[in-house]
């Protein structure tokens, strides 16, 4: 899918790096779930989907990211 040296990752639960606050922080999504560090990319390879309650075929597990806001 991409290069094999890219690597994606989505995670709302960082509010901060290096003293530096981060828009986008949330502890839950709009529908209830907890958020969580998501692997999409890995090596180039799609690993995971951002996913709320209606999850996608092949890629069962919900990901906290349903309906969510990022600041």
């Amino acid at each position: 899918m991409l290069p094999k040296f890219l690597s994606v990752v989505d995670d709302p639960t960082i509010g901060e790096i290096n003293g530096t606050k981060l828009a986008g922080t949330y502890e839950f999504d709009n529908e209830g779930t907890p958020s969580e560090r998501v692997v999409v990319i890995q090596d180039g390879i799609l690993k995971n989907f951002l996913t709320s309650r209606m999850p996608i075929k092949g890629f069962e597990s919900r990901t906290g990211m349903g309906g969510t806001s990022r600041d």
